[in-house]
């Protein structure tokens, strides 16, 4: 990762969480399209459970606070 990639992250990690999701918006329309061919079943089924655990892991979080 280059050091501008770097500092990029650090500026966008001191940014409000409401601005956060604006500037990923905007860096995502500026993005050539992207095909990444097709998605197989255990692709999909990956990250089905990755997303299941990541959503678990923010409700157990937002619970113990």
């Amino acid at each position: 990762m280059s050091a501008e990639t770097v500092q990029l992250l650090v500026v966008f990690e001191m940014l409000p969480a409401t601005e956060q999701p604006v500037f990923v918006r905007e860096i995502l329309r500026r993005l050539p399209p992207c095909d990444s061919g097709p998605l197989d079943d255990q692709e999909a089924a990956q990250a089905g459970d990755e997303w299941a655990a990541l959503l678990e892991r923010e409700e157990n979080d937002s619970q113990a606070r």
